[in-house]
């Protein structure tokens, strides 16, 4: 099969479902193009070259239309108009490609519309995409106004149920909160709402007890010592604040643990963080460096928004704990343990469980074989070859 992915943006440092679906479904023999604009993640992000440039260079980057890990990269310009994640020569680049499959991420996005009427007219078929979770998608949590509840309670729905039964093969929700905001915000029907988790690249993320050694001696990491580890940005959604003060309670409850944030944020955030005892701060680190460091940690937290970075720690064998709000319960069951969110006190008695040396061991043992079994990119690339393979016989 001639595959397209089709994402709002691409970062060559970030791992990502785009990247490594691009490279599974090369791998398994099929022509794979990456299209998608040359702006970086969180290009428009205010505070975007103090946090990102550094890492991931200047907000726009060049397009291009190269060889990349076995697939093609084809960047094209980002437009403003008529939304600030719309690409100009969308349509002239997939007439050129003349993909059987187009996979996208976003929901009603103007660059998803118009991938859905090329496959319209040029017997492609279209599966998209949703990775929101209740977390950080608004309208689920309720509280709005009557406009906005007009809008997410009947506009949209309205306009996404036309769209998906009309256009859409199938729509996969990476959590089981994702598909039900799928189903109730954006109008998706049954017949194509599907639950397909988003993965872990376990071939950068698996155990290695020797790697994760050498990564704690330079840390200065004792043995005796509990690595706490929490990767991601450094602001309130996130809440990593709440783990620096759950290290400084454990600490003076007995618990020879020592908190690592790996990351970047605002410099009070980092004087936050930084300044609370038993806490250090490491700037923010690419995809392919960061499977030491949760080999090295004996325990990964996320606070508060889930993140795919959980099922990275996992597939290294160190178990995690995650906030009680998760839905995503396959995410940390037999592997890991939920604390209530935002309160330091039931955050810091997790820490203080986890500091048996043999739990850790069973959850991390379970999280590396479901990780491996279950959330692997290979796995879930199987699953999705099989959808495509399917419509596409249907259409032909």
């Amino acid at each position: 099969m001639r595959i397209v992915i089709l994402n709002r943006w691409f970062s060559e440092r970030m791992g990502y479902a785009d990247a490594s679906l691009a490279h599974e479904y090369s791998m398994a023999g099929h022509e794979v193009f990456l299209v998608t604009s040359n702006a970086q993640p969180y290009f428009d992000s205010p505070d975007y070259c103090d946090i990102y440039e550094k890492f991931n260079g200047p907000p726009l980057t060049e397009c291009c239309w190269k060889p990349h890990d076995n697939y093609t990269l084809i960047r094209l310009p980002i437009c403003a108009w008529p939304y600030k994640y719309s690409f100009r020569n969308l349509f002239a680049t997939l007439k050129k490609i003349g993909p059987d499959i187009v996979q996208t991420f976003d929901l009603l996005a103007p660059y998803n519309i118009q991938a859905a009427l090329f496959c319209k007219f040029h017997k492609a078929c279209f599966f998209s995409g949703n990775h929101v979770v209740n977390s950080v998608f608004s309208p689920a949590r309720g509280g709005m106004s009557l406009l906005r509840r007009i809008k997410w309670n009947y506009w949209m729905p309205w306009i996404g149920g036309i769209f998906y039964r009309n256009f859409c093969e199938k729509n996969y929700a990476a959590t089981i909160d994702g598909f039900e905001i799928n189903r109730r915000f954006f109008g998706v029907p049954d017949t194509c709402n599907v639950l397909c988790e988003l993965g872990v690249d376990t071939r950068l993320f698996y155990p290695d007890p020797v790697a994760g050694a050498a990564k704690r001696r330079e840390l200065g990491v004792t043995d005796s010592e509990l690595l706490v580890l929490y990767s991601g940005r450094f602001n309130e959604g996130k809440n990593p604040f709440v783990l620096a003060e759950a290290v400084r309670i454990a600490r003076q409850r007995g618990v020879n643990c020592r908190g690592f944030f790996i990351g970047n944020g605002s410099e009070e955030a980092i004087r936050h963080l930084a300044g609370v005892e038993g806490c250090t701060v490491l700037p923010f680190v690419e995809s392919s460096k960061l499977p030491d460091f949760y080999r090295a940690a004996d325990i990964a937290v996320w606070p508060r928004q889930e993140s795919t970075s959980m099922l990275d720690a996992a597939a290294t064998g160190t178990p995690i704990v995650v906030s009680d709000r998760v839905l995503a319960h396959e995410r940390y069951e037999g592997n890991g343990l939920t604390y209530r969110e935002n309160d330091p006190v039931s955050l810091a008695e997790a820490l203080q469980t986890l500091a048996d040396p043999e739990l850790r061991r069973t959850l991390g043992e379970h999280g590396t074989e479901k990780m491996l079994t279950r959330f692997s990119w290979k796995a879930i690339a199987v699953r999705r070859l099989q959808d495509y393979g399917e419509s596409l016989a249907r259409r032909r």
